[in-house]
C-alpha cells in the first residue's frame, strides 16, 4: 500500500504542474489578445487623425489664373504647408511665376515639374522666379524634390 500512495503523490503534483502550465499558457493569450486589440484601436485612431487632417485642412479654393502682359503670364503665389494650390496659365506664352516663401519651407526647397521643365531651388524668405514657356496642354503636378504635392498647373 505505501507504493500505491506514492504513485498517486506524483501524480497529484503532476496534475497541478499541468494546471499551472495551462493557466500560464491562458494568461500569455489574453496578453496576446490584449495587445492585439491596442494594436487595433492604435491603428484606428492614427487613421481617423490622418483622414481628418485631409478633410480639415485648408486648401487653395479655385486657384490663380496667370495675367498676361507684354507677352509674358505672371503669377504670384505663396508657399505654405498646403503648396499653392491651383495654377492656370495659357500655352505658348512664357510664364513668370514668383513664389514668396516668407515662411520655413520644410521640404519645399525646391519644386519640379519635368514636363513643363521646371526645376528650381526656392530661398526661405524671399520672393523665388520660377520661368517656363508651356507647350504641351493638360493639368500637371509640380513637386517638391522629395516628390510631395506643391500645386497643379493648369495649361489652356
Amino acid at each position: 500500500m505505501a507504493n500505491n500512495k506514492k504513485v498517486i503523490k506524483i501524480s497529484s503534483t503532476q496534475k497541478h504542474r499541468e494546471e499551472e502550465l495551462a493557466a500560464k499558457k491562458a494568461a500569455e493569450l489574453a496578453l496576446k489578445r490584449k495587445r492585439f486589440i491596442m494594436i487595433g484601436v492604435i491603428s484606428a485612431v492614427v487613421i481617423t487623425a490622418i483622414v481628418l487632417m485631409a478633410v480639415l485642412i485648408p486648401r487653395s479654393s479655385g486657384g490663380t489664373s496667370a495675367t498676361i502682359s507684354t507677352d509674358v503670364q505672371t503669377v504670384t503665389t505663396s508657399s505654405g504647408s498646403s503648396g499653392s494650390g491651383n495654377i492656370t496659365v495659357k500655352a505658348g506664352v512664357p510664364v513668370s511665376w514668383t513664389i514668396n516663401a516668407s515662411q520655413s519651407l520644410g521640404c519645399m526647397t525646391g519644386v519640379k515639374q519635368s514636363t513643363l521643365g521646371i526645376n528650381k531651388t526656392l530661398s526661405s524668405g524671399t520672393a523665388n522666379t520660377v520661368r517656363f514657356t508651356p507647350t504641351k496642354k493638360g493639368t500637371f503636378t509640380v513637386t517638391c524634390p522629395s516628390g510631395h504635392f506643391f500645386c497643379r498647373i493648369t495649361v489652356n
